[in-house]
């Protein structure tokens, strides 16, 4: 919600530099008129701050609807985790004969690695179904 506001916040803030930019492309081309010297340079000047502004705006727009969709997903997430039934707790407990029955195919002194790997894949397993 924060993030929306901040969001509206700067939105309203380039809506009120519209004028500001607008005076000022309107100063530029009338400075234009009279210097034909420069007159190309400003006249680029002018429609870059035009097509930034306008650029700006467009992005500024885009990523507001971006922000609401995400804040109407994350509440809609939020309203289907208030009605799931609570998650079961898989339980981890080795069996008694899990040691006895695990394959060593490691050479000596990494048996007890390659067994932990083991368990560790079983673990994995079993969470996953």
């Amino acid at each position: 919600m924060d993030l929306v506001r901040q969001h509206e916040a700067f939105e309203q803030s380039l809506i009120a530099c519209a004028d500001r930019v607008n005076g000022l492309v309107y100063n530029g081309r009338m400075f234009a008129q009279h210097d034909d010297q420069n007159r190309d340079k400003i006249l680029e000047k002018c429609l870059g701050i035009e097509d930034r502004y306008s650029g700006n705006m467009h992005r500024v727009r885009e990523l507001g609807s971006q922000i609401q969709q995400t804040l109407k997903l994350f509440e809609f997430f939020q309203e289907v985790e208030d009605h799931l039934p609570p998650q079961k707790h898989v339980t981890t407990a080795v069996r008694p004969d899990f040691w006895s029955s695990t394959p060593s195919v490691c050479s000596l002194g990494h048996s007890l690695t390659c067994r932990i790997l083991t368990l560790y894949a079983s673990q994995q397993l079993t969470m996953a179904t």
